[in-house]
This record gives C-alpha cells, structure tokens and sequence, in this order.
C-alpha cells in the first residue's frame, strides 16, 4: 500500500492471526489422520499456531513472530481489504495488543487433497500397451491475507496465497509442514518486509 513500499521492520513484533470460523476443510480424513482428532478445523488451527510463525519468521525481517491463540475472536467483521481480498480487518489500531506492530490476518483458507485419477496411458515398445494408473495427488492451500499496521489502524499490504504440493507418497505431517513453508513464502514473495 501507499506508503508502505520500504519497511524496516527489525524491530517489530508480527502477530499472525488465522480466522478460524472461514477455514473450509475439503480433506478432512488427511487432517484426523495426520494432525489430530476432533474437528479437523480445530486440529488444522493448533498446527497452524505451533508451525507457520517459525517459517515466517525464518523468511522476513521481524524481530519475531507469534500466532495469537483465538485472535480471530478480537477483529471486526470480514470485509473486503483491496483488489477483491477479503479478511476480517481490525476496528482500531492497537488492536489485540500495543506489543504487535503489524498482524498478519490470514482469512478464507481452504485446504484440499486433488485427486486425478483413472488417465488413460499407452507405453511398451511395441505400442500397443494400455492402461491406467493412479493418477497425480496435490495437497492444496488458498487464503487470502492483509498485513496491518497495528500502530497506524491501516493496511500494510495484501495478498493472496495459492500453494500446491505434489504428492508422490502418502500424506504425512512432514507434508503438511512443506506446505506452510510455501505458505510462508507466498506471504513475503515480493514483499517489503521479506528477508
């Protein structure tokens, strides 16, 4: 955003703030299997909290980064942040916290598991051998995100997160991990807060 384009950001504390009641699970069986019991929303949300802050961290120039366990429960209403991004947008600066310069509000994710299956393949010297095989498998993640200024009560930047990850074995939490570290870097690509 306007006047956003130099940061420095190496003094300042990042809270990242996943809204829990717009996650859309489509591959609930992976969740329970991979990350826990119970609501696969809820599960999903504790490794979100336990895993995302050290890969961004890792990837900007925050001196730190926190999740903010039910955060989501202190912003305002989603709205539309620029550009047809939707997320929930603070009411006030200082919101949630004085300590947090900047929040991270990732809003409307979906996860899913793609399965194309049933493709038709030929092969054999000869050129006769039909057949089929199993077909490719993508882990998916899509959310939209707005860096507020926590300080200012103003928008940051903003974006959009489009990530895939080609399965070749099964689902695994070592997976799930690979995705939040696309994930993290979908959120500081081209950003001036980045490392």
């Amino acid at each position: 955003m306007h006047g956003y384009g130099r940061m420095n950001v190496s003094g300042s504390v990042l809270g990242v703030v996943l809204i829990r009641k717009n996650i859309q699970m489509l591959n609930a069986e992976d969740v329970a299997r991979d990350l826990g019991r119970g609501a696969c929303e809820d599960a999903y949300y504790v490794f979100f909290g336990a895993e995302f802050p050290a890969r961004l961290k890792a990837r900007s120039g925050f001196a730190n980064v926190y999740f903010v366990q039910d955060g989501d429960e202190m912003l305002g209403n989603s709205g539309t942040a620029a550009d047809g991004m939707r997320a929930a947008l603070p009411s006030r600066k200082g919101c949630i916290s004085d300590s947090l310069q900047y929040l991270l509000i990732v809003d409307y994710l979906t996860v899913g598991h793609e399965r194309k299956s049933n493709m038709t393949v030929g092969g054999g010297s000869d050129g006769d051998f039909g057949g089929f095989f199993s077909g490719s498998e993508s882990l998916t993640h899509s959310a939209d995100f707005v860096l507020w200024d926590n300080k200012e009560g103003t928008i940051a930047a903003y974006g959009s997160i489009r990530e895939r990850i080609k399965l070749y074995d099964t689902m695994t939490k070592a997976v799930w991990i690979d995705m939040l570290e696309k994930m993290a870097r979908s959120v500081t690509k081209g950003m001036p807060y980045r490392k």
